[in-house]
């Protein structure tokens, strides 16, 4: 794929994403100041708790796949196929986990024990669109699958403010939001077959081929699962040891990060295939990119955690209320954590090209640990203080000073290490490739 063609799709997956973003950023305050502090921390607790246990459906299969429809095009439907079977089954112990981890806690609520049912509804969901979205990213449709996203924000948006306006609760609010990846699951078989993907009915299931992704893939999956417990342990503890009013003021600052890592995700799965196809072609092209991307993501990491330690200080209070006025500091320590987060999407697909997934394995786990140690010994220190800096810590260690334990990735170490310590090169990177774009689109026409 021409480097024209990578930028092309990259400005559309990042627009587009800032376009869903601002939707559900709008639709975010509403539900914080509608609901309230209590309803609003229940209602991002129970969904964040479904987020981690909607990996198990994923499977680790996503940059798997993504090789395997690019290398063995003349095989896609029996991948597809295999992928589906193996995917349904995933999503459907991740909904009984939902229910089981809803029920099984004693300090849950009747209120939270219900949003853990349309919760467990939600994970389950997830089957629908998942198939047909990565079909669509790995043959450079990013297009009509972040327009199927974007409807279905827009749409579910709408209908959670309608909703909120009207005086309905958190249930109510939590129903609409199930109904939104439904119809986001309808756009991606729409999109997924106008632009030519193999047909339902073509797609087979090979239990040998599942054998082998499994073989591979539970590595990845396991890697995967580790990195959404960095996300969620801390509101899991807090919710233990505190009241969803306190969770609800600490989802602010972890939902605001978490709408910055649109960015680096779109940028990753746009450069993964380029990445790939330097490495066949030469080592030298290889890394060269790949250090360019983590210059990219160190310079935006910091661009953008500076960004919004001005909104917390001058805009967080008035647009969320003034019983969020402890969010504001929560912010100021949980962005530092962005630029580690950014670099660890280029990290999680360099140890999938250099099958260091054991690494990955262990240095996630290593990190759960240090993450939950952290968060125990911190919150009742400091409070929701304290379970930002224990975010902060355990991504560095993750993304950065876990690569220094072994001699294969202390290579790795370095170009992050000069990432890090250069980010400056990342915009001059990012304004180059720019012009250069710009450029050509002028002379085109």
């Amino acid at each position: 794929m021409s480097s024209n063609r990578i930028i092309s799709n990259s400005v559309w997956m990042m627009s587009s994403s800032l376009i869903n973003n601002g939707v559900n950023f709008v639709v975010f305050i509403f539900i914080a100041r509608y609901l309230g502090a209590t309803d609003f921390g229940s209602f991002s607790y129970v969904f964040a708790i479904a987020s981690l246990f909607a990996m198990v459906g994923q499977m680790g299969l996503d940059g798997l796949l993504s090789r395997e429809l690019i290398e063995e095009k003349e095989n896609q439907p029996v991948i597809l196929g295999t992928a589906c079977m193996l995917r349904f089954f995933g999503y459907a112990i991740g909904a009984l986990l939902t229910l089981g981890y809803g029920f099984a806690m004693p300090s849950h609520s009747d209120l939270e024990q219900t949003l853990f049912c349309i919760a467990a509804l939600f994970v389950f969901s997830n089957v629908f669109n998942a198939i047909p979205e990565n079909w669509l990213k790995t043959m450079h449709e990013a297009r009509s699958a972040s327009k199927a996203r974007i409807i279905g924000s827009i749409i579910g948006g709408i209908l959670k403010i309608f909703v909120l306006l009207s005086g309905g609760g958190v249930i109510l609010v939590s129903i609409i939001h199930l109904l939104g990846l439904l119809l986001v699951s309808s756009g991606m078989f729409f999109f997924y077959g106008s632009k030519g993907g193999p047909k339902i009915r073509v797609w087979t299931i090979s239990w040998l081929r599942a054998r082998v992704l499994l073989s591979e893939s539970w590595r990845v999956f396991l890697s995967a699962l580790l990195w959404i417990v960095y996300l969620r342990i801390d509101m899991m503890i807090l919710r233990q040891l505190s009241s969803p009013e306190v969770v609800g003021k600490y989802a602010i600052s972890a939902r605001l990060a978490e709408m910055t890592y649109v960015f680096p995700s779109a940028l990753v799965v746009a450069t993964f295939p380029s990445i790939m196809a330097a490495k066949g072609r030469s080592e030298g092209e290889y890394k060269n990119k790949l250090q360019a991307l983590l210059y990219i993501l160190s310079f935006s990491g910091l661009a953008i955690m500076i960004a919004m330690w001005g909104f917390a200080e001058i805009l967080l209070v008035p647009i969320f209320g003034n019983e969020y006025q402890e969010s504001v500091g929560v912010v100021f320590v949980y962005m530092m954590s962005t630029p580690f987060m950014f670099l660890h999407y280029a990290l999680s697909r360099w140890i999938l090209i250099e099958r260091q997934t054991m690494f990955g394995l262990c240095a996630d786990f290593c990190g759960v640990i240090l993450n939950v140690v952290l968060n125990f010994a911190l919150i009742p220190l400091l409070g929701i203080i304290g379970a930002a800096i224990a975010t902060v810590i355990s991504y560095a260690f993750v993304a950065f000073v876990s690569l220094l334990l072994t001699r294969k990735t202390r290579e790795m170490f370095v170009m992050i290490f000069a990432a890090l310590i250069f980010p400056w090169r990342g915009g001059g990177i990012l304004f180059d490739n720019a012009k250069s774009f710009l450029f050509k689109k002028v002379r085109a026409q």
